[in-house]
């Protein structure tokens, strides 16, 4: 794995190798991840977040939702969503 599908490595055993999701699946659950995030982050924070210059409410924007994403809410949406991106093969 070499760049995001690493949000949606999941525990697996040694003797099987991880495959990773097809994209579409793992572009559709970033996107919905992200326009969560950025719905919340407006709503809690969007009165201070306009009144600061444009760089700067941008590096606080990407800062923070680069680190909720890679911490808190791609590991749970991967679980949530673990059903879908790695169906059992029947």
């Amino acid at each position: 794995m070499t760049g995001i599908e690493t949000w949606f490595a999941v525990n697996s055993s040694a003797s099987r190798p991880m495959i990773p999701p097809p994209r579409h699946k793992m572009a559709i659950v970033t996107w919905i991840a992200i326009f969560i995030l950025i719905v919340i982050v407006n709503l809690l924070f969007g009165s201070f977040l306009a009144s600061l210059p444009m760089l700067l409410r941008s590096l606080i924007l990407t800062v923070g939702l680069v680190g909720l994403m890679t911490y808190v809410v791609m590991p749970r949406m991967t679980r949530l969503f673990s059903w879908w991106l790695y169906p059992r093969k029947a």
